[in-house]
């Protein structure tokens, strides 16, 4: 039994469903839920995501998710080989990696500078 193999499973799959898990409860209930809270709402997710380090939460998970993948991905191409990635499977698995990765990006490049902004207001409005 290949526990290098098992190691990688694990935090593919614990991590993917926090990172998913994680982002429909923040975008269900705890965004609007704020909304409706009007101005403390918005303090609330402010502090979650910035003091709270919600931001730091999605960011290893999602890193944790992407690099697992892709290192199992790596492996059960046969080292990206183009028959394996051509055929029904590498499909299937290229697709939930080109998700995870336009994610991953997104988040960087949406989530990330919003949240840095968020911590720059707070710090503002704490001065």
């Amino acid at each position: 039994m290949d526990l290098g193999l098992i190691a990688l499973r694990l935090a593919h799959v614990v991590a993917g469903a926090s990172w998913v898990g994680g982002a429909f409860l923040m975008i269900l209930v705890v965004s609007r839920t704020a909304k409706l809270s009007g101005a403390q709402g918005e303090e609330f997710f402010g502090r979650l995501m910035t003091v709270g380090r919600g931001a730091k939460y999605f960011e290893l998970i999602a890193l944790t998710t992407v690099v697992a993948g892709s290192l199992l991905y790596y492996r059960a191409s046969g080292g990206l080989q183009v028959a394996w990635i051509t055929s029904p499977t590498g499909i299937g698995f290229t697709i939930g990696a080109v998700a995870a990765v336009v994610s991953l990006v997104w988040g960087g490049t949406m989530v990330g500078p919003t949240t840095a902004r968020l911590e720059t207001i707070g710090a503002e409005i704490a001065a």
